[in-house]
């Protein structure tokens, strides 16, 4: 607002409006890992795995952060309180356990909360849960039924069936037997056969 009087002694005035914008200019911006396919993370139900998130502090000022995780009880954070000064960054890890929860899509909710200022930040993802060991065992040489005087030999094909390899310890139970591959390795899709 402008008063004034000119040199002929009449009164004028003139207005002018602004305004001032209080925002937050605080931020923390959250990574999902390269563990993670978009927002998804493939994990096996049958071993512990871990997935990786990083937490960048976008703001001007130095920020005391609470960290949350929501969503079924198999993954849990490394770390639940962290503080981060302007442009630093934190990674995280999340936990999966081994977890007897049926093969699927769960879904996940990571919230981080200032605890100095007035803002949190949400991101959500999913956890493909996987089976991703199993064997498949195919006898396909040998009788069911033979005499005491016959040496019997059987054969059988071992087909690794899911996404991960396997160590295998080959042996026969009920029968004292002589296995040629006590130990091996099979890849996914990977077929081999044993004699006993």
């Amino acid at each position: 607002f402008t008063f004034a009087k000119d040199a002929q002694g009449w009164d004028f005035f003139d207005t002018d409006n602004a305004k001032y914008i209080l925002g937050q200019g605080q931020n923390i911006f959250i990574e999902l890992g390269s563990d993670f396919t978009g927002n998804n993370v493939t994990i096996c139900l049958e071993t512990p795995t871990q997935a990786k998130i990083t937490l960048v502090n976008n703001g001007k000022l130095s920020d005391n952060l609470k960290i949350s995780l929501d969503g079924p009880n198999f993954a849990n954070l490394d770390k639940t309180r962290v503080t981060l000064q302007p442009g630093e960054e934190e990674t995280l890890t999340i936990n999966f356990s081994e977890t007897t929860q049926d093969v699927g899509k769960y879904d996940f909710k990571l919230t981080v909360e200032s605890t100095l200022y007035d803002y949190s930040v949400e991101k959500e993802f999913t956890a493909t849960l996987q089976d991703c060991y199993n064997l498949e065992v195919e006898k396909f040489q040998g009788e069911d039924s033979i005499c005491v005087e016959e040496p019997p030999v059987y054969k059988f094909r071992l087909t690794n069936n899911k996404s991960k390899d396997v160590e295998l310890d080959v042996s026969v139970s009920g029968i004292k037997a002589d296995v040629d591959k006590p130990k091996l390795t099979l890849k996914p899709g990977e077929t081999k056969e044993i004699e006993a």
